[in-house]
């Protein structure tokens, strides 16, 4: 039971971790390019800023794929008649 437990918790753990990375790519990949946008109309942006959110861009994503699953607890019923 402990086996299959951990055998779904990892297939679950992955799809999650798979969808943390993309949706994090996707919204900082969109903020990074609005700002980039921005900055050739405002030249107020500094560069320092664009160089900020791409290495926390880069940082989140090297986290996240380094992310995996802790079974913690497994719940057992037992029934008795």
């Amino acid at each position: 039971m402990l086996q299959q437990a951990e055998t779904w918790a990892a297939q679950y753990a992955q799809g999650v971790i798979t969808t943390a990375k993309e949706e994090a790519d996707d919204k900082l990949s969109n903020e990074l390019a609005r700002l980039v946008a921005l900055k050739k109309v405002n030249p107020s942006i500094r560069d320092e800023e664009i160089i900020t959110l791409q290495n926390n861009r880069e940082q989140v994503l090297a986290h996240l794929n380094q992310a995996s699953y802790r079974l913690d607890a497994i719940r057992l019923i037992v029934v008795t008649h």
